[in-house]
């Protein structure tokens, strides 16, 4: 009987901090989203194309000049921006080279909040938030003649002191428009989700409704992936997991048989 309750005792404990483990290990840093306004430009006129991509997102990083971040991948222009119909529905798709093979509309989900009529924000998800090739590093909302370029940080002080990540509750933008630099844009996460927002329209207070929505990645090797950035790499957290809990398993295994052993000489 006593050596039944330790038995008992330690599975209940091993149950409760493997589920500890597992979640620990399988929940990333949190994310700070920050974003930009750009003013007078749609993102392909202001961020011009290179060799590799028909267009790009780029900064100049004082040093050694242009620093090209992230390629386009995919876009959904807005057929009718009075629709009550999903973006999906109510959108013409294009994909980019050399994406094409790789991501396609059924990838891409899209969430309005219920009180919004008009596309003024909402919420995207790519490939059910599983990650796969290509990497989404940023997305711009297009609206008038302004778009808002988002991206996501891990959230940490370091990060944090780098972008100015106080946004603004309506418009999710900085409000002095520091974000971007080289410094703050090259923290870019690789994501499967996130928040969009309209640029806001200055002549009534209100937010325009959206003409397009952009997004930009790509630069992940195909088979590696993106090596040492935490947001790919999603085998490794299970496999810690998995190893957490076979450490856990031999720990309580050796103590079990110590107590036996001390029960049966008893």
């Amino acid at each position: 009987m006593t050596i039944f309750r330790c038995i008992k005792k330690h599975t209940t404990k091993l149950m409760i901090i493997s589920s500890l483990a597992l979640v620990s290990f399988n929940s990333f840093a949190g994310y700070t989203q920050v974003s930009a306004l750009i003013t007078g430009y749609n993102e392909c006129n202001y961020y011009l194309p290179n060799a590799e991509s028909e267009c790009v997102i780029s900064v100049e990083d004082g040093t050694n000049g242009t620093q090209y971040l992230s390629n386009i991948i995919a876009k959904f222009d807005i057929n009718d921006e009075d629709s009550s119909e999903s973006i999906l529905n109510n959108s013409t798709y294009s994909e980019y080279a050399p994406y094409k093979d790789d991501v396609a509309k059924e990838d891409w989900a899209f969430s309005i909040p219920e009180e919004t009529k008009e596309y003024t924000k909402g919420t995207w998800t790519f490939n059910e938030g599983v990650y796969k090739y290509p990497d989404i590093r940023f997305w711009v909302a297009k609206a008038s003649n302004d778009f808002r370029l988002h991206w996501l940080i891990e959230d940490n002080n370091l990060n944090n002191s780098t972008c100015n990540a106080v946004n603004d509750a309506k418009n999710n933008e900085a409000a002095d428009g520091t974000n971007l630099n080289y410094a703050c844009m090259n923290l870019a996460a690789s994501v499967t989700s996130g928040d969009w927002v309209t640029p806001l329209n200055s002549n009534n207070g209100k937010n325009f409704g959206l003409s397009h929505i952009t997004f930009f990645g790509g630069l992940c090797d195909k088979v590696t992936g993106c090596a040492g950035d935490s947001t790919t790499s999603v085998p490794e957290p299970a496999s810690l997991a998995i190893l957490a809990l076979g450490l856990l398993g031999l720990g309580a295994r050796r103590k079990q048989r110590i107590k036996t052993k001390i029960s049966t000489s008893n």
